[in-house]
C-alpha cells in the first residue's frame, strides 16, 4: 500500500500535460491579440511613386531626378 502504479502515473502524466497546453493555449491567446495590425499602405503615395516610376521609364525625368523625386516623397516632404 501507499506506492504508486504505472497506470497513476500515466494518468498523473496526461492530467500534467492537458494542464500545461491550456496554460500554453491562454499564453498564445494573450500575446496574439495584443498584437498590432501592420500598417496600411497610403494609397496616395503609392500612386505617386507608381507615377514617378512611370515619368522615368518615358524619359521624362533622369535617375538623378527620379531618385531625388522619390526620397523626398518617402521622407514625407
Amino acid at each position: 500500500m501507499g506506492t504508486l502504479s504505472i497506470w497513476h502515473l500515466i494518468i498523473l502524466l496526461v492530467l500534467v500535460a492537458i494542464f500545461a497546453g491550456v496554460v500554453g493555449l491562454v499564453v498564445w491567446a494573450i500575446v496574439r491579440s495584443q498584437r498590432e495590425p501592420p500598417p496600411r499602405l497610403d494609397e496616395g503615395l503609392v500612386a505617386q511613386v507608381a507615377a514617378l516610376d512611370r515619368l522615368q521609364r518615358e524619359g521624362a525625368i533622369d535617375a538623378d531626378e527620379h531618385a531625388r523625386r522619390r526620397a523626398a516623397l518617402l521622407s514625407g516632404r
